[in-house]
């Protein structure tokens, strides 16, 4: 019976109701260490229907992924065979029932993760974490990303964890995606009532009254403080007494409880504390003995507990392991640690215990951790890879020797694996003036790319080129490479970023590395693309034929991508798309997180053009999650992806903030990029609410950015149409004008789709600011079918709004009328409400007029003028000039919306 939480047990009972999660549950309990997470954890869990994956964080090193095996195993022999074969491999390998084929994705396990949670929902599933803050890191990561890809499914979560954890990490994840179904329930102290009660009936007998108010005092709340007090106070004959028995702490009556236990069978359950999986079998080696008795004598006790068949034994509170191992002095610690690793039979298990047992560094325990690491990084334990390479540096026994400082770069790059970018970066200045000028240039390149700062990363690429180029031209291309890139669109410099690849290129052929020369090609042709040469795309194309694509290991970087970005810029949408996933698998078979997640970037805009708002809307969820997780510097392009999906669905003040946040930060460390592109994402939002005014704010500071810098791609920045439809909604009639000359001649000279679709608009925009609605119709009119074969749903939404509004103007109601039908439909289709409602005042103007809305005199007009009068005739009848007469047909005219006598004769006569 769980005594004292009846009324919380309700409620986490109701919140994971089947019936209530259909589109997915969670409960959040949070509190303080012994409060009773743990024991209201359990008994929800335990009356759930269906499938319960259960693990529990244990606090220490933990072997990489070792959460997501205990979650899984008791259902892997039943969901592997169901898995597409790449997800079965990844899965296997990170369980440990197979070896890594080659270093595996997260990417991959991520996808294996989500589809067997996914399969298992069908039936009900709930996923149970205790301790949540202690979940090795990996299965953390895994985890956060179901709940991402899962939020829509009916999949239940159960989370415990320690309040000072419960804005971060899983808690927070689940609260971001499932929002209003995320039930969170902070566990106060019991009263003194419920603990009187819970102490009486784990240790029933005769207590003295004033005894057990003191053990409810002494508890403050907490269970398992009453209980610990309770049981110092019974194993000392006090509960009839007078005072209850306690050490001063809690920690203190945890030891005191310990140690009360055998010293053989104290230093079994230290050695238990040390050990993430304990088994009988490890721990008779551990203390060189038999065990039986002495785990019998713990489990007795309360303080291990064993569920056979299941042959790991495991603690009756994390509290228990945490003083249990405080209690070894460090001496005792490190020769356990080195026990348990001479007796795992997991290389990287035993490596990591073994290194942590080292009194002094050891050649050949480096080596041996080194590889350990190089085998977690396989099977997709990213952060435990780190972590072990990190512990092979350190056991270098010459610190200045060459193999120290490869292993500080290897550590360096599996720290960037895991995204644990602020640890990289102040290991890469705090080593940057003792690294041997051999190895000055790699360094240099490694803190390039954790620094925030766009200005300071040229600086250390060029820096880190001039030490590569020569005698390590390789990497001197590559670094040549990112400079090349950094400079042209970071800093704005096109023409100098073209000089820098070309040095490159010629690196990459000094190399005769192929990889190498097909990544400086493709840049080559991209900066090339993007300075508007009509060539550029043949010399993508020619980079993208060379061999290398399977071996690029960060294969963001190979031409594919930048092939993806011309056709996209052009809105050639499908080949695009089939060069960003080509990248993606790549590079999760590379385990190249960062690269599928750059590519994410670029997917994200291709979904976004084609009207799959939703898949749009998952790729930058995905790829936001990453950039938050690993601290990567990338809060602008962040607040563009999430901006540029918010604005279209019409959520224009979320949009605008995050938007905004991106402009402030971009521009704050020069990523003029995408600084430039949520300014595009603004202006848009503003001309979707009918305020060109508003637009041309965010928009009037990057206007001459695109020549400024040399760029002649229109599509590189998409902002042009939108700042040529503001300035000509604001009366900038010239100032449009000649920014549209620019982008039509830019249309012709690329033979370039998008453009000449968002130049016809444009032109349309202007000439029906220059009161000129039939040369509007004429301009905008022949793009409307390139945008169809395209299938560009919302440039397509936009033109027909233009067209309908210009037809309008141009007295063409029936052609109006199918053009903003069309329009409303296609908004209405992809989501977007602000936009639907423009074209909707416009067909609303369409409807037919009232006679009501005429003054008695334009009705008696009116009526002269269907009788067949002329106008003089008119004038002389009613007693006014002709040009009085003039003017009240052509108030007439626009209020009826018809276009001249004979229209309002049939009106009459109808």
């Amino acid at each position: 019976m769980l005594l004292g939480r009846v009324a919380e047990l309700a409620v986490c009972q109701g919140a994971l109701a089947p019936e209530r999660a259909g589109g997915g549950a969670a409960v959040v309990i949070a509190g303080a260490p012994g409060i009773g997470k743990t024991s209201l954890w359990r008994a929800v869990a335990g009356c759930q229907p269906g499938a319960v994956l259960r693990t529990t964080g244990v606090p220490g090193g933990q072997p990489g992924l070792a959460n997501l095996a205990e979650l899984l195993d008791p259902v892997a022999a039943t969901v592997l065979p169901g898995l597409p074969e790449p997800q079965a491999r990844a899965l296997r390998a990170a369980l440990g029932l197979a070896p890594a084929e080659m270093p595996l994705a997260e990417t991959v396990l991520e996808r294996a993760v989500v589809t067997v949670v996914r399969g298992l929902a069908e039936a009900g599933v709930l996923v149970a974490v205790d301790d949540e803050q202690w979940v090795d890191q990996d299965t953390g990561r895994l985890l956060e990303t179901a709940v991402v890809r899962l939020a829509g499914t009916s999949v239940r979560w159960l989370v415990s964890v320690r309040s000072g954890h419960a804005d971060r990490g899983l808690a927070r994840v689940l609260e971001h995606e499932l929002g209003s179904r995320v039930t969170r329930v902070d566990l106060a102290g019991l009263d003194d009532a419920a603990l009187s009660e819970l102490v009486m009936a784990r240790f029933p007998g005769q207590w003295s009254p004033g005894v057990l108010r003191q053990v409810a005092a002494l508890a403050a709340g907490s269970p398992y403080a009453a209980l610990e007090v309770a049981r110092e106070t019974v194993a000392r004959g006090g509960r009839d007494g007078t005072a209850a028995r306690l050490p001063g702490t809690l920690s203190g009556a945890l030891c005191s409880r310990l140690e009360r236990l055998g010293p053989r069978t104290l230093a079994v359950v230290q050695a238990a504390a040390l050990a993430a999986a304990p088994t009988r079998a490890l721990l008779r080696a551990a203390v060189g003995g038999p065990v039986g008795e002495q785990v019998n004598e713990a489990l007795d006790a309360g303080v291990l507990e064993a569920a056979p068949p299941d042959p790991v034994l495991r603690f009756s509170h994390p509290l228990l392991r945490e003083a249990a191992g405080g209690m070894l002095t460090d001496v005792a610690r490190r020769r356990l640690h080195r026990v348990i690793g001479a007796a795992l039979g997991d290389p990287q298990d035993a490596a990591w215990h073994l290194a942590c047992g080292a009194d002094e560094p050891d050649e050949a325990l480096a080596r041996r951790v080194e590889e350990a690491a190089r085998d977690a990084g396989s099977r997709g334990a990213a952060a435990r890879a780190a972590a072990l390479a990190g512990m092979a540096a350190g056991l270098t026994p010459d610190p200045g020797s060459a193999d120290a400082w490869r292993r500080r770069l290897d550590w360096l790059e599996r720290l960037d694996a895991a995204g644990e970018f602020a640890q990289a970066r102040r290991l890469g200045e705090k080593w940057a003036l003792d690294v041997p000028v051999s190895l000055r240039g790699r360094l240099t390149a490694a803190r390039a790319g954790y620094e925030p700062d766009a200005g300071s990363a040229c600086r250390l690429y060029a820096e880190a080129f001039q030490d590569l180029a020569g005698h390590d031209p390789a990497r001197a291309a590559q670094v040549g490479t990112q400079l090349s890139i950094a400079t042209a669109f970071l800093l704005g410099r096109l023409d100098e970023g073209r000089v820098i690849v070309a040095a490159a290129v010629e690196q990459a052929r000094a190399a005769g590395d192929p990889v190498a020369l097909r990544v400086a090609m493709g840049q080559d042709g991209f900066l090339a693309a993007t300075a508007g040469e009509a060539a550029a795309g043949g010399r993508l194309q020619e980079a993208v034929a060379l061999p290398g694509l399977t071996d690029t290991v960060n294969p963001y970087a190979a031409p594919e991508t930048n092939l993806a970005m011309w056709h996209l810029w052009r809105g050639e949408l499908d080949p695009a798309r089939d060069l960003l996933n080509a990248v993606i698998a790549v590079a999760e078979r590379h385990g190249s997180d960062e690269g599928a997640r750059g590519a994410l970037i670029h997917l994200t805009e291709v979904e976004w053009r084609a009207g799959n708002w939703d898949a749009a809307a998952a790729h930058a969820a995905s790829h936001n999650r990453w950039a938050r997780e690993t601290g990567h510097p990338q809060e602008a392009v962040s607040a563009y992806l999430g901006s540029l999906v918010e604005a279209g669905r019409g959520n224009v003040e979320h949009a605008r903030e995050l938007a905004a946040t991106g402009v402030a930060h971009g521009e704050a460390m020069q990523d003029l990029v995408f600084a430039a592109q949520c300014r595009w994402v603004l202006g848009q939002l503003e001309l979707s609410v009918d305020d060109p005014a508003a637009a041309l704010r965010w928009l009037e500071p990057i206007a001459d950015k695109l020549q400024a810098s040399g760029t002649g791609e229109p599509g590189a920045y998409p902002f042009t149409p939108d700042l040529i439809e503001a300035w000509a909604g604001a009366g900038h009639l010239d100032r449009a004008a000649s920014r549209l000359a620019w982008l039509q001649e830019a249309a012709r000279r690329l033979d370039h789709p998008w453009a000449k679709i968002t130049g016809g608009r444009a032109e349309a925009v202007l000439r029906l600011a220059q009161r000129d609605p039939p040369a509007a119709v004429q301009a905008v009119a022949p793009v409307i079918a390139e945008a169809r074969e395209l299938r560009l749903p919302f440039e397509l939404g936009r033109c027909l709004l233009v067209l309908g509004t210009a037809q309008r103007k141009a007295r063409q109601r029936r052609d109006a009328a199918a053009s903003l039908d069309e329009a409303i439909a296609t908004f209405r289709a992809l989501g977007a409400p602000r936009w639907q409602a423009l074209a909707t005042a416009q067909r609303a103007r369409l409807a037919p007029a009232n006679d009501s809305s005429l003054t008695p005199t334009e009705r008696r007009i009116a009526g002269l003028v269907a009788s067949g009068h002329t106008n003089p005739e008119i004038a002389a009848a009613l007693y006014i000039s002709v040009k009085t007469v003039e003017a009240n047909l052509t108030r007439i005219y626009r209020k009826l919306s018809l276009r001249g006598r004979v229209d309002l004769a049939r009106r009459n006569l109808g």
